[in-house]
C-alpha cells in the first residue's frame, strides 16, 4: 500500500503486467495445444493446420501472442469434419444411384 503512492501506478501496472501475467499466460498454454501437436494429431500437415487457422476454419484461441488450440474443441471440429465428408458422399451416391451426376 505505501509503495503505491511512493513508487507510482505505472510501476504497479508494468509490475503486474511483466511479472504475473506470463505466469498465467504459462499455465493456460500448457492446457493447449501447439499447431505442430494439433497437425500429429489430425494427420494433417503443420501448414494445413496454420492455413486453416488463417482462414478461421479450425476453432483457436490467442493467448497473449500465441495462437492455441484446445484439445476437446480439436476432437470436435474433426468429428463435424467427418460427418459433413460422410454426408457429402451420401449425397454423392444417392445421385449416382438415380442417375442425378449425369447431364
Amino acid at each position: 500500500p505505501s509503495s503505491f503512492y511512493h513508487r507510482g501506478a505505472f510501476y504497479h501496472v508494468y509490475r503486474f503486467r511483466y511479472s504475473i501475467l506470463p505466469r498465467i499466460a504459462r499455465g493456460l498454454i500448457w492446457s493447449y495445444m501447439t499447431a505442430k501437436e494439433v497437425a500429429e494429431m489430425v494427420r494433417l500437415s503443420e501448414q494445413t493446420i496454420r492455413r486453416y487457422t488463417m482462414q478461421g476454419q479450425i476453432p483457436y484461441h490467442k493467448i497473449i501472442r500465441a495462437v492455441r488450440y484446445k484439445p476437446s474443441e480439436i476432437a470436435k471440429w474433426v468429428e463435424q469434419r467427418a460427418a459433413e465428408c460422410v454426408e457429402s458422399r451420401k449425397g454423392k451416391q444417392e445421385a449416382d444411384l438415380f442417375g442425378g451426376g449425369e447431364a
